[in-house]
């Protein structure tokens, strides 16, 4: 199982049903009106992002069998001493199943997102580490934000 390949993933219908597939090994099942809700909206969304430009879909694949994938959303503000160029990404729902973890799919995953965002010149990466990929980044280099700790607020 140690032979893989990462590609780039265009199709809109499969990006939405591997986010589903994360979401509930996130947070548990969803009722069959809410997965349907799900992957349309998700479907839109990467349909957008992939037409757009601003989304990037990896996936990892050991033979045919799809073993992890990872997504890098391209964001914009204005300049700053931090951002010169004030492009900067989020990289969500990097995913590795379990019968293909602790074989390098994530850090190569991980690296392939990193090298994405050196081509988009993109400042910095952003993302939300779970405890059990936490380990991970911090060996790629990652660290805490500077300027505090993160925050948010639901509307």
């Amino acid at each position: 199982m140690d032979s893989f390949e990462i590609s780039q993933l265009l199709d809109p219908d499969l990006a939405s049903q591997l986010r589903l597939t994360f979401q509930i090994a996130m947070s548990g099942p969803l009722s069959p009106t809410d997965q349907n809700a799900f992957v349309r909206t998700n479907r839109e969304y990467f349909e957008k992002g992939f037409t757009e430009g601003f989304v990037v879909f990896f996936v990892a694949k050991s033979l045919d069998e799809i073993a992890g994938c990872v997504v890098l959303q391209e964001l914009r503000m204005p300049p700053n001493m931090y951002l010169p160029s004030g492009r900067y990404g989020l990289v969500m729902n990097m995913h590795v199943y379990d019968k293909f973890r602790r074989i390098g799919i994530g850090e190569r995953l991980m690296r392939e997102i990193e090298d994405e965002a050196r081509r988009r010149h993109m400042d910095r990466i952003d993302l939300k580490a779970t405890e059990m990929g936490e380990s991970l980044y911090r060996k790629l280099g990652w660290s805490e934000p500077r300027g505090g700790k993160s925050m948010e607020l639901y509307l």
